[in-house]
């Protein structure tokens, strides 16, 4: 599972489904006792994902709670974070708004890093700006790309400078 947890960044950028056997396959054979419980909210976050991705609903959000509830229980809150970010997309994309601002919100109470820090307040950025909350919005996409100068992710800097030229547009 730790290798590919390590791997999955690279994983992500292929074939959604690989990455979904993948991560079945290797949580299927996790014997929990045997792994950090840290280790394998990370791999359900993977899984989760992938499942998102691959239109397979039931399966991320459930990977989704795994994730949080085993990240809550190794008292690992970025992984926390990490998770909810991944739930408050999940249930942005099905229109559940007012769920998806709770995890993003929550994702920022747990958060450190600066790359995770970013994805929630971008996300949230979104969730604001689909309700044509613009200044909120905006205010929230601005904080989101000083983060990801910060981090170093230029593919979510232009993801959310994007966001914000749309948002101004309108």
């Amino acid at each position: 599972v730790d290798v590919a947890v390590a791997l999955d960044p690279i994983l992500a950028r292929g074939p959604a489904q690989a990455r979904l056997e993948l991560f079945e396959r290797l949580l299927a054979a996790a014997r929990p006792s045997e792994v950090d419980p840290a280790l394998l909210s990370e791999g359900f976050i993977a899984r989760g994902a992938a499942a998102r991705l691959r239109g397979q609903f039931d399966l991320a959000e459930r990977s989704f709670a795994t994730a949080r509830s085993l990240a809550r229980s190794a008292n690992a809150p970025e992984i926390e974070a990490a998770a909810l970010v991944e739930a408050g997309i999940f249930a942005h994309e099905r229109r559940r708004l007012d769920e998806a601002r709770t995890c993003y919100e929550e994702a920022l109470t747990l958060a450190k890093a600066p790359r995770t820090r970013a994805r929630a307040l971008g996300n949230l950025g979104a969730v604001f700006h689909d309700v044509r909350r613009f200044d909120e919005g905006g205010e929230r996409y601005r904080e989101s790309l000083s983060l990801c100068a910060l981090s170093g992710d230029r593919r979510l800097e232009g993801a959310f400078r994007f966001n914000l030229a749309i948002l101004e547009q309108e």
